[in-house]
């Protein structure tokens, strides 16, 4: 049981990006660490929605063939199980739409295309 939860837990960034890693000799590493402890899945989910949300002029991750090809290469890459991360997915863009509908911001459509995306893979895998 114990090794199942370390494999499973980890320190979420959220904010898992350019600005808060570093390559070093070791590796990459994350600065600026929130020393939150949850499931490490969780951290995967919002790349999902990159880079739409910060350019919704120039559409990539809502892309026809481009999520089905991230989702093939998180799970591959992270050794993660594909119907988890699909859920986290489902859940992370199920609130950010959410919080975006409360501002009656336009961006809530990206994270509703791939939220659909990812329930309609999980209706799949059924």
């Amino acid at each position: 049981m114990a090794k199942v939860v370390r494999n499973r837990l980890a320190r979420p960034r959220r904010d898992a990006s350019q600005g808060t890693s570093v390559a070093a000799a070791r590796g990459w590493l994350a600065i600026d660490p929130k020393h939150l402890v949850g499931e490490r899945g969780f951290d995967y989910a919002n790349i999902f929605t990159n880079p739409d949300l910060a350019d919704p002029a120039r559409p990539v991750a809502t892309e026809p063939g481009r999520f089905a090809r991230r989702l093939d290469i998180v799970v591959q890459a992270a050794r993660l199980d594909r119907r988890r991360l699909l859920s986290w997915i489902v859940a992370w863009t199920g609130l950010s739409a959410a919080l975006l509908l409360g501002d009656d911001d336009p961006l809530a459509e990206i994270n509703l295309q791939i939220a659909n995306l990812a329930t309609a893979e999980l209706d799949r895998m059924a």
